[in-house]
This record gives structure tokens, C-alpha cells and sequence, in this order.
């Protein structure tokens, strides 16, 4: 069992711990088995990073640099538990710290890492003594007693109690999330992790508890068996670790993949797109060549491409719009309110997507010139052209295509095109 600590540095003996990493240090947990996080091991680098002390609130840098590490440790539980771990947290005495966000100074709790999960903790009042809880964590908290101090109680928290005071507050719950499981315990004793014989008794415990909190459904063993595991049962115990994160691996494979063929069909909206979507895929094909986008701020169905010398009007055409003279009018109008804005000169460039529901042999391949009649400085291409345009290589900027456009370069929409017939079925443009 590969066994971790966050912020939790015990004096044991060398390689007793797999890895002791800081929250201030992200760093991936792929190869533990458990963690033991400590959450108060971070409060004295928020307060050396506070701008003001009463109350406590950081800096805009501190408070980027907290949240982003927050982000990270998130990620890093989620995988944990998703390859089988043990997420061990020791709920420290409630705190928080003001952090910096766009709009306002938001309390930053020792709990966010666990978002989503829901973590409240509470100052403790009054008796503290704890009242024993079922196996096996009754053997952890009777044999390691002397290794907790409980701090806090936890006003919420996911799965069940399993400690608790003689008021009945939670002191210590314990949530399986299969293939994982999320322990929260009480915080050590002061000086035990400083103690190697109380440290060395902690980790002993805590790890026979994981050991036979197992995923065997409704199997009920002696305590003492956990303690005469034979080599058969190691192989096995490992083989099924080695199998969780084969499974973890393959899953965060699978999550990229769904990733890189959903951005691949966003942008395929252009040339089969018979929704909104397609001027959307348009923008961010603009955007991706690295080039300043945004959304028209009237006519929602127009962006704004803000080039070196000129702004340029992209409208995305669907199926059943006309291009007749009220919308001509129309984009011209937006043109001029765009131009007299930015004071700078503003073509239209016109998507069309109207015949997306066709397959491209089904298309017309005539281009008919006196569609934009009457409307100056305007140009079209169709998706399947802006879609071959998304394809090539960044060699040919937004500003060198309006350049090919205005010249009425006479192999633009055919080179575009061999492009999307290639990036479609490579039998397609042979």
C-alpha cells in the first residue's frame, strides 16, 4: 500500500511514506494508494500571504494562485478515488481566508479541495469526549486514541458518522465513493507527528482500517486476520490496485478522446451545422487563427473580427434565411453602426451554411456573384470553404484571407475546398 501525506510531515523511519508532498507544491498522486491530507498545514502560507490581517484577506496574485492550486488538488482527489484510493482528511479547527474574485472578496474554507462535496466545520463547545462507533473503525479509535485531539466538529459531511461526542456532534465520518473511500478523521495530537512511535502507531491503524473497510459487501472478519495476510492475498490485494488504475488510465483516456471528437464535430457545424451552432464554429474558427472576437452587441447573430487594419462583419446564413433585400439592409446597417464605433473600415464577410442539410456532392458548385448585389465591400464563402480554412496550417492568416477575398483570388474557394475534401475522407479528394 503506497501511502502519502499532504502537508503532514511523521517522523518515521526512511520509506516508511511513499511521497510527503505540500499543498503549496502541486503535484499528481498516481501513485498512491492513500493520502493523509492535513488542511492546517496550510494556514501559516495564507497568512504570510495576507494583504490585510483583520479580517484576513489575501492579494489578487495569492488569491489566483490559491484557487488554481485548490483546482489542481481537486483534480488530484477526484482521480485518487476514481483509481481505487483513500482520500484521508484531518479536519483542522475551522478558518477561512478572504480571496479576491472578479466581483467581489469571497471566504476561502480549508474544505474547497472537496468541492462538491459539501464540508462544514464548527469550533467545538463543551464535552468533546468521543463516543465509539461501530467496526472497523471502533479498533482505530480505540487502539490509536492517544494519536487525535478532535478540534472541530463537522456540521456536514458526506456518508455516515462515525465518531461522535456525547452530544451526539460528528467528529469523524466516513463516505465510499466506489472504487474509493473519503475518511475524515479528527486532527492529531499535538507533537505526534513529531513522536515516531505515535506516528509509526497512527499510520499502523489507519492503514489496518482501510484494509478492512475492503469493497466485500457484507463479510464480517476478526480483527486479528488483517494482521496474517498471506502472499496469495498480497497478489491479489495488488493485482486489484493495478487493475483500479489501469482503469483510471483508460477512463482519463477516454475523457480526452470524447474531448478532441467533440471539438472536432463544433467545428464540423459549418459544413453540416443546421443550427445556431454555426456561427458559433465560425467565430472560433477566427479566434483560433489569433485574432480578437466578439459577439455583436445588437444583432446576435453577428460577430465582430478584429484584424490590423479594419474590423471585419462575419454572419453565419442557415437554412431558410433569404438574403434578400431587407436582410442585405440589415447586415449594411450593422456594418456602418460597427464602423462608426471602432472608426475603422468594416467589410461583411457572409457564411453560408444554408445547404448544410445536402453532402457536398450534392451542393452546387456554381457560385453565384450577384447574391451580395448592392451591398459594398461584401464577400461570401460557404462552410465547407471556412471549414477548409479551420483545416490548414496557421500559415494563412484572417488578414491574408480578407486580402484573397478583396483581390477575388480565382483559386481560393477551390483550394479551400480540396482541403475540407481531404480533412473529410481522403477517398473524397482523390
Amino acid at each position: 500500500m503506497n501511502i502519502s501525506t499532504l502537508d503532514l510531515a511523521l517522523a518515521l523511519a526512511p520509506h516508511g511514506l511513499d511521497a510527503v508532498l505540500s499543498f503549496d507544491q502541486p503535484a499528481s498522486l498516481d501513485r498512491a494508494d492513500v493520502l493523509v491530507w492535513d488542511p492546517a498545514g496550510l494556514y501559516p502560507v495564507l497568512e504570510a500571504a495576507c494583504e490585510r490581517a483583520d479580517p484576513p484577506v489575501l492579494g489578487v496574485g495569492a488569491s489566483e494562485w490559491l484557487l488554481a492550486t485548490s483546482r489542481h488538488w481537486r483534480e488530484q482527489f477526484k482521480r485518487l478515488l476514481a483509481a481505487g484510493g483513500t482520500l484521508v482528511v484531518l479536519v483542522p479547527a475551522p478558518r477561512t481566508v478572504g480571496v479576491h474574485t472578479l466581483q467581489d472578496i469571497l471566504p476561502y474554507d480549508w474544505s474547497d479541495p472537496l468541492m462538491p462535496r459539501t464540508v462544514r466545520s464548527q469550533a467545538i463547545e463543551g464535552d468533546a469526549a468521543p463516543q465509539q462507533a461501530g467496526e472497523p473503525f471502533r479498533t482505530l479509535f480505540t487502539e490509536a486514541a492517544r494519536c487525535f485531539q478532535p478540534c472541530a466538529t463537522l456540521a456536514a459531511a458526506p456518508g455516515a458518522s462515525v465518531l461522535q461526542t456525547g452530544s451526539g456532534l460528528t467528529l469523524a465520518s466516513y463516505a465510499s465513493e466506489p472504487p474509493g473511500r473519503l475518511l475524515l478523521l479528527p486532527a492529531l495530537a499535538p507533537g505526534l507527528a513529531q513522536d515516531e512511535a505515535g506516528a509509526a502507531l497512527f499510520l499502523r491503524e489507519l492503514c489496518r482500517c482501510i484494509d478492512r473497510l475492503g469493497q466485500r459487501s457484507g463479510v464480517r472478519l476478526a480483527a486479528w486476520l488483517d494482521l496474517q495476510r498471506s502472499p496469495a492475498d498480497e497478489q491479489l490485494h495488488g493485482r486489484r490496485a493495478q487493475c483500479l488504475r489501469e482503469r483510471h488510465a483508460l477512463d482519463l483516456e477516454l475523457q480526452e478522446l470524447d474531448r478532441a471528437m467533440a471539438e472536432r464535430d463544433f467545428f464540423k457545424q459549418l459544413l453540416a451545422g443546421e443550427g445556431l451552432g454555426a456561427g458559433l464554429a465560425a467565430a472560433e474558427v477566427f479566434r483560433r487563427k489569433g485574432v480578437p472576437v466578439h459577439a455583436d452587441w445588437v444583432e446576435k447573430d453577428l460577430h465582430i473580427v478584429e484584424l490590423d487594419q479594419r474590423n471585419l462583419l462575419v454572419k453565419a446564413r442557415l437554412a431558410g434565411e433569404p438574403l434578400d433585400a431587407a436582410a442585405l439592409r440589415r447586415l449594411d446597417e450593422a456594418r456602418a453602426r460597427v464602423t462608426d464605433y471602432f472608426s475603422r473600415p468594416t467589410p461583411i464577410l457572409v457564411v453560408d451554411c444554408a445547404d448544410n442539410a445536402l453532402p457536398p456532392s450534392a451542393r452546387s458548385p456554381h457560385w453565384d456573384a450577384a447574391t451580395l448585389a448592392g451591398l459594398e465591400d461584401a464577400y461570401m464563402l460557404s462552410g465547407l470553404h471556412l471549414y477548409g480554412w479551420h483545416l490548414e496550417t496557421p500559415g494563412d492568416s484572417p488578414s491574408r484571407l480578407l486580402q484573397r477575398l478583396m483581390q477575388a483570388d480565382a483559386d481560393l474557394r477551390d483550394s479551400l475546398l480540396r482541403a475540407t475534401l481531404r480533412g473529410l475522407s481522403p477517398l473524397a479528394a482523390a
